[in-house]
């Protein structure tokens, strides 16, 4: 057994026991299993195979484990690679991270939002401490988990049971959090350091949160001026604009996911293609900007895109991205101030 094989080696991600427990059981049988066996290498260790029912100790098996734990269900068969097994360990992280539950591996904008009920909570327990030892206690942790995920268990694993130079989603969405986080951390080190800063004041946010927001904003700033069509104005006031600049920030600070619209825009006059280049035309500026690495679009981009507006609610998601480009895509870039 090697340390750079096992996930959650001793619950660096500090779940609570009904989760760590059955995380550690299920790949301590897995080792049992292939104790005998000759393995070198990771790769090795991948394409082993093992019994997902046997019973040895404890007397329950990895598939109950999966099911009455973790709620996976593995429903064919018996024996499986250990890969394929850890792939599905790998999913439940995903699922954990989405879940906005554990504090350790939270979304950076979650974190953010909680981070006074932290810090509170963090001087409550420890006395004679001050914002200074949370945050340095934070940056600890925060630099601990990157190094657990540079483990070649967070990267992505084939289906011929390779490790593969690219990381598992969990890993990627996670470690984008996690430099964020430290980000963040750092710059409320300069507030607590700075003269100027006083007591009760607004934090500011961090700088690369604000340039984003206001690259964003600059490229959809055309919306509050005439559709080159219609010859009317596209959006009804900035409050409107604001509010889908706000969407789009939350979408690509936190790894391409959909906020929560409780009100969409109601009135978009402007012919569909305008917005649905828009939006795929900021994709790809943002990456090449260096706002994110991703060069796919993210196919949570249409799902954004129609919740923004209650016109566009049951719109056809394949015909959102074969949206004709050529000549339109030209005139979209020169209204989103794009070269």
């Amino acid at each position: 057994m090697k340390n750079d094989w096992i996930i959650n080696n001793g619950n660096v991600f500090n779940f609570p026991k009904d989760i760590s427990l059955p995380f550690f059981t299920i790949q301590i049988k897995i080792f049992d299993q292939i104790d005998n066996k000759n393995i070198n290498s990771i790769n090795d260790f991948l394409s082993v195979e093992t019994n997902i029912s046997k019973r040895k100790f404890e007397n329950i098996s990895i598939k109950e484990i999966f099911k009455d734990d973790l709620d996976f269900e593995i429903y064919d068969g018996d024996i499986y690679k250990c890969g394929f097994i850890l792939c599905h360990l790998q999913l439940y992280l995903l699922k954990k991270y989405k879940d906005k539950e554990t504090k350790s591996i939270l979304m950076f904008s979650e974190y953010r939002k909680r981070y006074e009920s932290l810090l509170t909570e963090f001087l409550t327990l420890n006395i004679d401490t001050d914002e200074q030892d949370f945050i340095d206690v934070e940056q600890s942790i925060s630099d601990k988990l990157l190094t657990e995920l540079n483990k070649p268990v967070y990267n992505e694993i084939s289906v011929l049971n390779e490790v593969l130079d690219k990381p598992c989603e969990f890993k990627k969405h996670l470690t984008n959090s996690l430099n964020k986080r430290k980000k963040f951390l750092e710059q409320k080190t300069r507030e607590n350091l700075s003269p100027q800063q006083t007591a009760g004041a607004t934090p500011k946010l961090e700088p690369e949160e604000t340039k984003l927001f206001e690259k964003i904003k600059k490229h959809f700033s055309f919306l509050l001026g005439n559709c080159p069509r219609k010859g009317i104005r596209i959006l009804s006031d900035e409050k409107e604009l604001n509010k889908l600049v706000e969407w789009t920030t939350y979408f690509y600070e936190n790894d391409f996911q959909v906020p929560e619209i409780s009100e969409p825009i109601k009135q978009i006059n402007t012919n569909n293609y305008f917005t649905q280049l828009a939006f795929l035309i900021l994709f790809d500026e943002l990456r090449i900007t260096g706002f994110h690495t991703q060069r796919t679009k993210a196919k949570t981009l249409f799902n954004l895109w129609e919740s923004s507006f209650v016109d566009y609610k049951g719109y056809s998601e394949d015909n959102f991205w074969k949206v004709k480009r050529k000549n339109s895509e030209r005139e979209t870039k020169k209204l989103m101030l794009i070269d």
